[in-house]
This record gives C-alpha cells, sequence and structure tokens, in this order.
C-alpha cells in the first residue's frame, strides 16, 4: 500500500492524535472520553487498551477505507502465528522452516517470548547478532 493511501494517512492521523478516541468504542466509552477531553482529563493514546492503535485500528480503517484488497495473506508479515512462537526457539528449526516464499517480514511476539533462547534457534541467532536473513532479493511488494 502507497503511503500516501487514504488508509494510511488515516491510521497515522489517528495514532499521532493525543487524545484518540477509538470509532468503534461503544458509544458510554466514547462519551465517557469525550468529556474527560473536554475537562482536561482525556485518556492518552499511551493508555488505551492494547490493540486500539495497532491491530484494532488497522482493521477499522482498511473497513472504512474500502482497502480490503490491499491485504496480504498472513505468511507475508506473520508467518510464525502467535501460537506457534515456541517454533522461533527451536534450534533444529531455520527461517526456510518458518517462513514462505512470500514472507517479508517476521512478527517475533516479543510479549511471548522465553527469557532465554536455545542455542542455535532462531531467536538465538536474532539476539547473539548473527540473525538469519529472508532471501529478499527476488521479492516484490506492492505499493
Amino acid at each position: 500500500m502507497p503511503a500516501t493511501h487514504r488508509a494510511v494517512t488515516k491510521m497515522i492521523e489517528c495514532s499521532s492524535e493525543r487524545y484518540f478516541i477509538p470509532w468503534w468504542f461503544k458509544e458510554r466509552r466514547k462519551r465517557e472520553m469525550k468529556f474527560r477531553r473536554m475537562i482536561g482529563l482525556g485518556v492518552r493514546v499511551s493508555d488505551l487498551d492494547w490493540g486500539a492503535i495497532g491491530p484494532n485500528l488497522l482493521t477499522a480503517v482498511i473497513n472504512e477505507c474500502d482497502a480490503t484488497a490491499e491485504i496480504q495473506p498472513i505468511d507475508v508479515f506473520y508467518p510464525v502465528h502467535y501460537k506457534q512462537v515456541e517454533l522461533l526457539d527451536d534450534p533444529e528449526l531455520g527461517l526456510s522452516d518458518l517462513c514462505t516464499q512470500r514472507t517479508v517480514a517476521l512478527h517475533l511476539w516479543r510479549s511471548l517470548l522465553p527469557k532465554t533462547y536455545k542455542p542455535g534457534s532462531v531467536l538465538d541467532q536474532i539476539a547473539s547478532g548473527r540473525e538469519p536473513r529472508l532471501n529478499l532479493s527476488s521479492k516484490v511488494f506492492p505499493g
């Protein structure tokens, strides 16, 4: 998706607003947040629920901007599902085992990672500066 796309612009505007009020919140909560903002006690973006300016905002903006045609398959950015995060710490697996030909990024699910990594695992390689590389030379990303 190009940086000038309406959905990108909307995401940046929303996440940059100091007291952003998500339009998909329930009416009662939106009224409370508007009142708090009016009296100088607005809820800061950093204090919103998890996902409010992440996946929830992205979903709402994609739907509002009718940008569903821009959605990429899950393996492009999330080849390892959060319920499979332990695969990143398996020394018998490498990036080529975890990614597809379309993968351009690997989300690490930081909050779910173990405190220490098994020697030789993808996580160990990343943490020790020997990060495995994706072969992006033949990949084309639209936009």
